[in-house]
């Protein structure tokens, strides 16, 4: 038993036996001082760790690790996914690093294991196997125990004469078994989709009954000196009771060492299938078996018949089709008791049982005890092998959980080579609506499958796309007409069921088909931390999500999708193109301000070919730059200066240290991205200050001593006419960063359904209670819009209601067409929908051709104090557009092109961008949304009486459309959001 292993007992129901649970299985938590997502506890050269689930390690550590060891320089070469046994589900690395230590005669390479420990919680899942040992009395757990310590959540199950078990069962009851694997199934540290079944001699009939008789889901079995025939008792299940085929005691050889049973069991074929008169035959019916089977057995065994017995089973398996289930391990000279490595030879042994059965105290086991000890060395490592590879999902998700927004991995593994597939993927919204999509591969000469890389020859999409199984999803068949996949819960993400289907179909035609396997994976708009708080402040409806983290933090990490990174803590990415003496490269400046005062400086330096990095030296001012020394100008790829505390201003770059105590510590982390080798020479500078790698570095940690108070960008999120509050899309802003007011304004709780004016004073009142919120940044907040919303978002900005500095409008509209605006007492004119022009299809009512396009009809004289047409030209802050051209709700062509050309006219045209996507609908959602093209409408119903709303768009570009827009808007509210603050400083 491997230190770190856990033994506990069991006693649930009429199971009794020891459950043991391999080392790691978490909670972690992090060092102080660490990253705040992953730091690095312990290093081998050798060996195994605890956890395998390496995401980011830092220079720093690798660095003290080098201090310690004595050696100069610790220079990562390359990382590669490795597949271990206690974490099958999560993705593994291991990095594989270059030591170079000048002590010594020249370079040494040595593999590096990095176990990590994480601030966040982590559970830890096994795959499971159920231990059954031969006629044994008693719990016996050696093996099992050391199963577990190879990974294995392993019960080892007693079922003779142990505490309340009859040591002289008339029948062995198969529910018992059934009882345990189900129970061990749903362990909450053992993974779901099936078990394995390691099992000896008489266990191993058990275990063949189990699996021909499907009574759990077992994935693999491993049957040692195999029985496949009811020769000492008849099994029970189900209230039924098998026959019995008893030992032929005529043909029991007495042996000085004991008895010998090998010739007295039964092996005639045809006695063996009689009419049997029982429920159930004598002889385990393994042409059933659905699942991998290993067959280990030595060819002196002297108590089973084992040649007979594996023959038997091999036959009925081809007879059937199934003959790549069976793995046979033949081993001449080898005995019964075929155990772990290095075990001494039993040849014979007192058993209880067989006394208390039949008479027979002694019972010889056979053996040659070099042939069996090679036997034990050689079959352990294949048992291993096999349970690992078959009990792994074959479907595999990296990660189980991410953002909607995020690539989920999907591999399917154990296939034939270029074996026909089908994937389908099924997900059910909060109302109980169903959307499925599925996808038909082609296994590569592997029999692997990887959706990121292979593409789909048919089904619900075609070509390669990571995601594309979420975002070619339509409603099931048989549901009501215009359902929409929208999350009503944002607390509880979405659970995608995943099936594996042999050869290429429709699940929906094939719906009787069993899948090869399943596996399930979450996409969720709320990352973990959020705050999600309602709000009833004065008339305001709605929720206000607030990311992770209020502070205050022992460390941060810089990412383009960090979650905790706000102005106040000021980190930035920051291209300097106005530099003159720059060529052919560029430099990143990564800045920490806490309350005005820097902390932390430090500039990512990337040059392209060695001519431009010799360039840039000769160009560099020198008190601007800390330039390499001469001998370093044959060497080419991406710099990183790393400084502390400090303005790179005349440093020498052999000052540039890591030293403890450093208000600030910058460290290089993304050595892990995209599989980069680093490529290294001779180097006489700290690694810390300079790597030399052949792919971009792009994520940077920062760790900060000071305890910092964050606050928060602000952003109202207002979606179109829908009646309710809807807070998928401000939660999912709140996951980036930003704390956003999903607001309500249409049919929620005291908010009118069919209001006769839209009220600006509300917005305003709204957009000021989030500016003057504590965790809210003061100086402005953002509008996040679609359609209906689009248009308040820019009536605000046009009429200045509030310190708007940014509004992004999806689908947007200028024309009051559904209801006037309300603003300070005065109505606005409203030009009306023009209902000869709504075009009805099948899928509903398409608005586009309705609303009014004539710019001389536009401008009427008004009657009231405001326009019906939005003032757009009075905006003053940057607006982004975001469109398709294939929107049959809104003209959205003359939409965009009217902005633009008012904003033209005043000298604007630099605050507005377009991002124009053709073929794209209506409803632009989050990356990977399914296309919803027509959906049903209660506002539209009751306002105008079209219940059903077409929204157009082509399901792959639209997915395109959403994939490209939603980061250029979260960059876009980053940059436009932060100006202020950056004057500021």
């Amino acid at each position: 038993m491997a230190n770190g292993v856990k033994r506990i007992p069991v006693r649930e129901g009429r199971i009794r036996g020891t459950l043991f649970l391999p080392p790691g299985d978490g909670p972690f938590s992090g060092e102080s001082g660490s990253c705040n997502l992953w730091s690095l506890r312990k290093f081998t050269l050798s060996g195994s760790c605890n956890l395998w689930s390496l995401k980011k390690c830092t220079s720093a550590y690798l660095l003290q690790i080098a201090q310690e060891k004595s050696y100069d320089y610790i220079i990562i070469i390359y990382m590669k996914k490795y597949e271990i046994a206690p974490l099958r589900n999560r993705e593994a690395l291991t990095v594989l690093c270059s030591v170079v230590n000048h002590a010594g005669s020249g370079y040494s390479t040595k593999e590096v294991m990095l176990n990590i420990s994480c601030t966040q919680s982590v559970n830890v899942i096994f795959t499971g196997v159920i231990d059954l040992l031969g006629g044994v009395v008693g719990l016996v757990e050696f093996k099992a125990s050391l199963l577990a310590s190879h990974g294995f959540a392993t019960l080892a199950m007693a079922f003779l004469g142990y505490e309340d078990q009859p040591l002289c069962p008339s029948s062995i009851n198969l529910d018992y078994f059934e009882e345990a694997a189900n129970g061990l199934i749903s362990h909450p540290k053992v993974l779901p989709h099936g078990i394995g079944m390691y099992a000896m001699s008489y266990g191993s009939w058990i275990a063949l009954l189990i699996a021909s008789y499907q009574l759990a889901p077992i994935k693999a079995v491993v049957a040692i000196s195999p029985l496949v025939i009811a020769f000492l008792h008849p099994f029970q299940l189900k209230g039924g009771v098998s026959d019995m085929i008893p030992l032929d005691e005529s043909k029991v050889v007495s042996s000085e060492k004991g008895s010998i049973w090998r010739f007295a069991q039964q092996t005639d074929i045809n006695y063996m299938n009689p009419t049997t008169i029982s429920k159930y035959s004598a002889t385990t019916p393994v042409e059933n078996i659905n699942c991998p089977v290993i067959l280990v057995y030595g060819t002196d065994d002297l108590n089973v018949p084992t040649d007979f017995t594996v023959k038997f089973i091999i036959d009925r398996l081809k007879e059937n089709g199934k003959e790549h289930l069976c793995t046979n391990l033949r081993y001449p000279q080898a005995g019964h008791l075929i155990e772990p490595p290095y075990s001494p030879l039993c040849a014979s042994s007192f058993s209880k049982s067989s006394k208390e059965w039949c008479g027979y105290p002694y019972l010889a086991w056979g053996g040659e005890t070099v042939a069996h000890a090679r036997a034990h060395e050689e079959c352990w490592p294949k048992i291993l092998h096999f349970l690992r590879k078959n009990l792994d999902p074959m479907i595999t998700l990296c990660p189980k959980f991410s953002l909607v927004d995020k690539i989920t991995k999907i591999n399917v593994f154990r296939l034939k080579p270029l074996q026909k597939i089908t994937l389908a993927a099924r997900v059910v919204g909060d109302s109980g609506q169903v959307f499925d999509s599925h996808a038909h591969f082609v296994a590569t000469k592997h029999g692997h499958v990887d959706v990121c890389r292979e593409p789909s020859v048919g089904g619900s999409y075609r070509g390669v796309s990571a995601m594309g199984l979420l975002w070619s999803m339509k409603p099931s068949p048989g549901q009501r007409k215009g359902i929409r996949l929208m999350k009503s819960d944002v607390t509880k993400p979405y659970k995608v069921v995943l099936d594996c289907f042999d050869g290429h179909m429709d699940p929906q035609e094939s719906r009787s088909l069993q899948p090869l396997s399943s596996n399930t994976f979450e996409k969720g708009y709320m990352a973990d931390g959020v705050k999600r708080i309602p709000v009833r402040e004065g008339s305001i409806r709605g929720t206000l999500f607030l990311p992770p983290g209020d502070g205050p933090f022992p460390a941060f990490q810089m990412c383009h999708d960090l979650l905790k990174v706000t102005t106040v803590l000021d980190i930035q990415f920051r291209f300097l193109p106005k530099i003159t003496f720059w060529v052919d490269h560029r430099c990143v400046m990564l800045r920490v301000v806490i309350q005005k005062v820097l902390f932390f400086f430090s500039l990512l330096f990337c040059y392209f070919n060695r001519l431009a990095k010799i360039n840039f030296l000769h160009r560099a001012p020198q008190t601007f730059v800390c330039k390499p020394q001469p001998h370093l100008s044959t060497l080419q790829g991406f710099y990183f200066y790393s400084l502390c505390n400090l303005r790179p201003q005349s440093i020498q770059e052999k000052k540039l240290l890591l030293k403890k105590g450093s208000i600030g510590l910058g460290l290089i982390s993304q050595f892990l991205f995209n599989n980069p080798v680093l490529f290294y020479k001779r180097l006489l500078l700290n690694p810390s200050n300079i790597l030399i790698v052949r792919s971009p570095l792009q994520m940077l940690d920062i760790h900060c001593t000071q305890p910092v108070n964050v606050i928060f960008t602000g952003v109202i999120d207002l979606l179109g006419g829908v009646v309710g509050l809807v807070e998928f899309k401000a939660s999912f802003l709140a996951s980036y960063g930003f704390a956003t007011l999903a607001l309500a304004y249409l049919g929620y709780e005291d908010r009118p359904l069919s209001p006769s004016t839209i009220n600006l004073d509300y917005f305003e009142e709204a957009a000021n209670w989030l500016i003057s919120h504590p965790k809210v940044l003061p100086h402005g907040i953002g509008m996040h819009a679609i359609c209906y919303g689009s248009w308040i978002a820019l009536l605000m900005a046009s009429y200045h209601i509030a310190p708007i500095k940014a509004v992004v409008a999806v689908s947007p509209l200028v024309i009051a067409f559904l209801h006037p605006f309300q603003l300070k007492g005065g109505v606005s004119d409203m030009i009306p929908l023009d209902e000869s022009k709504v075009v009805s299809s099948e899928k509903g009512s398409i608005w586009r051709f309705a609303q009014p396009t004539d710019i001389d009809y536009m401008n009427p004289t008004t009657v009231s104090k405001y326009s019906a047409i939005t003032p757009v030209e009075n905006i003053n802050c940057p607006v982004m557009l975001v469109s398709g051209t294939d929107d049959l709700n809104n003209p959205t062509d003359f939409t965009v092109k009217f902005i633009i050309d008012r904003l033209k006219e005043n000298g604007k045209e630099h605050l507005c961008t377009n991002l124009r996507y053709p073929q794209a609908g209506h409803l632009i959602e989050p990356p990977y949304s399914p296309l919803c093209d027509f959906s049903f409408s209660k506002s539209t119903k009751e306002w105008c009486g079209y219940p059903y709303l077409a929204w157009g768009g082509a399901t792959v570009a639209h997915a395109r459309a959403q994939e490209d827009c939603w980061p250029k808007i979260l960059h876009f509210l980053r940059t436009h959001l932060q100006q202020d603050t950056e004057s500021e400083e």
